[in-house]
């Protein structure tokens, strides 16, 4: 997954987080709970989900892609 659209999925799934990648390539979320440190935004999703029970769904919208 591309870093522009795995932050847009992280951004919709966790509204409530911020998600801060960083330039070393460490992925960052600042949560209710404090900072959480991941090495890909796969990692980032999943320790997002431990402290948010119910993500936000992600629903492909319709755009100029055909879809």
């Amino acid at each position: 997954m591309e870093d522009a659209s795995a932050m847009a999925v992280l951004r919709i799934r966790y509204p409530q987080a911020l998600i801060i990648p960083m330039s070393c390539g460490m992925w960052v979320g600042h949560t209710c709970v404090g900072l959480t440190r991941a090495e890909s935004p796969g990692q980032l999703d999943e320790r997002l989900a431990e402290i948010y029970a119910e993500p936000c769904p992600v629903i492909p919208l319709r755009g100029s892609n055909g879809g």
